[in-house]
């Protein structure tokens, strides 16, 4: 329970300089020709193009949570409609602890029955990383988005063409330094399969909106779904360190869910 709401409270570990981010926001995108190549062979590979896509996703398996050499396995549903709205349910021993997430409103109960009401800024952070083609890995024609060439790396094993993805909020957005903050992304793109091997992504501490929280979410185990490729095991690390394993047993495109599913008041 320690390791869970150490993550799902998002402590501060690493500080933010809000006026190297001032810099950055004047500076235009940079729109790299090997990188945007890059994105174009997931889209191909993946089947993410944008009238594939589907409105909503639900989902379920088995959850492992790792805690040194212990590990606790729960079982996990996830329903998802957009990008912003974002629910999931972790059952274990008789007990639920729910998430919710809906644009800049966020809530999680505990097994124990406490709630946590998340800040706007931690909200806008914590989108599910479980389907990348909700991401702006998908926007890249957007022109206030960056996309910049981080090389090749090895990573799990395959080599890699790294991307950097990185969204510019606007001028008149009063989160506009929160958004900035949490927005890059760094996708590793097999460059055999044209898949997305890991995505590194930014959290913002729940109690601080200037401190960052640095998650990678690896895939494998790829499946066609409605001729979508789905990662159907994803491990998440913390800093480097694993921490969780999401195994999908089911996963549906444009199945019926509610507005209260997402109601992060309700909770």
């Amino acid at each position: 329970m320690r390791v869970a709401r150490l993550v799902l409270s998002f402590l501060a570990i690493l500080s933010y300089s809000p006026f190297l981010n001032a810099q950055q926001s004047t500076t235009a995108p940079q729109r790299d020709a090997q990188a945007l190549a890059a994105i174009g062979q997931v889209t191909i590979a993946a089947g993410w193009t944008a009238g594939s896509l589907p409105s909503t996703i639900t989902a379920s398996g088995t959850f492992t949570r790792f805690n040194g050499d212990q590990q606790q396995i729960e079982s996990f549903s996830i329903k998802q409609r957009g990008p912003s709205q974002h629910r999931m349910d972790l059952q274990g021993n008789g007990a639920t602890t729910t998430t919710i997430v809906n644009g800049l409103a966020g809530t999680i109960r505990f097994f124990d029955g406490t709630k946590q009401r998340l800040p706007a800024h931690a909200a806008l952070s914590i989108q599910s990383p479980s389907f990348p083609f909700l991401s702006d890995l998908m926007n890249a024609a957007d022109p206030s988005v960056e996309i910049q060439n981080l090389g090749t790396n090895t990573i799990n094993g395959t080599a890699c063409q790294g991307v950097g993805i990185v969204r510019h909020a606007k001028s008149d957005d009063k989160f506009g330094i929160f958004r900035d903050l949490a927005a890059p992304l760094k996708v590793w793109i097999s460059v055999q399969s044209g898949l997305p091997i890991r995505i590194d992504f930014i959290r913002l501490a729940a109690d601080n909106p200037y401190l960052a929280m640095h998650f990678s979410r690896s895939f494998s185990d790829y499946r066609v779904v409605n001729g979508l490729a789905i990662a159907f095991q994803q491990n998440e690390s913390f800093e480097g360190q694993l921490m969780y394993r999401f195994q999908f047993t089911n996963v549906q495109f444009n199945a019926a869910v509610l507005d209260a599913d997402f109601d992060s008041s309700k909770l």
